[in-house]
């Protein structure tokens, strides 16, 4: 079963990232930020931040782990974005994905934001990205 608990640092050393995060893992993370855990194990690390006025820019760290549990993870991520969602109203929120990933796009999709446009050089080893956004049904 996987739970979602406040990240800590010690997930950070305990996460083993996708290899879509290669040379692209924080030694620090500054923004708040919640875990989710599938036992002792760290799945993924998600925080937000205020991009600007109204509008939330998510972020995750995803490890190897899992493809042990795919169906439970994705569940998972979409109760996080309702969180999110519900408790700071922004009008909309974003998210980067890598674009050499397609699997990522999916998932992206599955999740429920829509892609907006390719960002080129924009990752930490200038990669492309591809911009997916939501507009926040709770924000009305």
């Amino acid at each position: 079963m996987i739970t979602v608990i406040d990240y800590s640092p010690s997930h950070l050393e305990k996460i083993s990232p996708k290899k879509c995060h290669e040379g692209e893992i924080p030694k620090l993370v500054s923004s708040r930020a919640i875990t989710l855990m599938n036992g002792e194990t760290p799945l993924a690390i998600i925080g937000a931040f205020a991009f600007c006025a109204g509008v939330l820019h998510i972020w995750a760290i995803v490890s190897s782990e899992v493809k042990d549990t795919p169906i439970e993870f994705a569940r998972s991520c979409v109760r996080v974005r309702d969180y999110y969602e519900k408790t700071f109203r922004h009008r909309r929120m974003q998210i980067d994905v890598r674009s050499d990933d397609p699997c990522l796009e999916k998932f992206a999709q599955f999740v429920g934001f829509s892609k907006e446009g390719l960002m080129k050089a924009y990752g930490p080893s200038g990669k492309d990205y591809w911009l997916y956004g939501r507009v926040n049904p709770w924000a009305q």
